[in-house]
């Protein structure tokens, strides 16, 4: 025996169509009620996924499936997540300059969607959940930062990590600088080639995929992966002389830049 289901729907069109859309009748079997609902669920599953997961071009990967950036690092307590802050803190290009360079100086290790947290066994699992694709395989190498008492970042982490950082030193996550190199250098005012690279510290080294950040006389420092780490390079006369070979430079648009003498 069949089920007849009445259903009236109000549509506010006009025209000829309009008695067609006022009301129709479903004529359903029973039998076929349970496919219905299952596949109604379905739906509803795909609809919750689209809304927790979205698809990111991230730093030195290719597309994937990334968790939402405030699900981030939930096994780090040093690393706050907040929606808005006010840091009360100017973020200069010397400032940058100090950061990395103390980054270098603790040898900080590579890792995948890192931006300074201090390595743990959890911040290490986390990263390898977000990021399988690479930090799968660079595990050990990451795990050995907990061991060596130091931070994880990738390239750009260098710089968000600064921005993240408010004026108690303390690592506070912000989604606004959440960015990939590539929006980095595309939303900066001031950039170029490197042949027509300012002298001005604090200036980041960008080519496609990768940055460093400049730090005076002549030097950069930037963060590689596969198990390099943190390492200085040189540029002289808009000519990389050691390092990443960087195409181009740009102000990022977070940085005051200071005016130069």
């Amino acid at each position: 025996m069949s089920e007849q289901v009445s259903i009236a729907v109000p549509i506010g069109v006009s025209g000829p169509m309009t008695g067609l859309f006022q009301k129709f009748d479903i004529i359903l079997s029973s039998k076929y009620m349970p496919y219905l609902s299952i596949a109604i669920g379905a739906l509803a599953l795909l609809l919750l996924f689209k809304t927790n997961f979205i698809w990111k071009n991230d730093f030195n990967s290719d597309l994937i499936i990334t968790s939402m950036a405030t699900n981030r690092d939930q096994n780090s307590a040093e690393v706050l997540v907040k929606e808005e802050i006010n840091f009360e803190l100017i973020k200069s290009n010397t400032g940058l300059v100090e950061y990395v360079n103390k980054a270098l100086s603790e040898k900080w290790r590579y890792a995948w969607g890192g931006y300074g947290q201090k390595a743990t066994d959890g911040v290490v699992e986390s990263l390898v959940r977000q990021y399988p694709i690479v930090n799968t395989i660079w595990r050990e190498y990451m795990m050995g930062a907990v061991m060596d008492n130091t931070r994880l970042s990738d390239c750009f982490g260098l710089v968000k990590g600064y921005l993240f950082t408010d004026k108690n030193e303390t690592l506070i996550y912000n989604k606004t600088y959440d960015v990939n190199t590539a929006l980095a250098y595309n939303r900066a005012e001031e950039k170029g080639v490197l042949s027509t690279m300012p002298d001005i510290p604090g200036v980041i080294l960008y080519k496609k995929g990768h940055v460093g950040i400049y730090c005076g006389e002549g030097l950069f420092i930037e963060m590689l992966g596969h198990g390099v780490g943190m390492r200085e390079g040189g540029v002289s006369n808009g000519k990389i002389t050691s390092g990443s070979e960087f195409t181009n430079w740009f102000k990022d648009v977070n940085i005051t830049y200071e005016q130069q003498k």
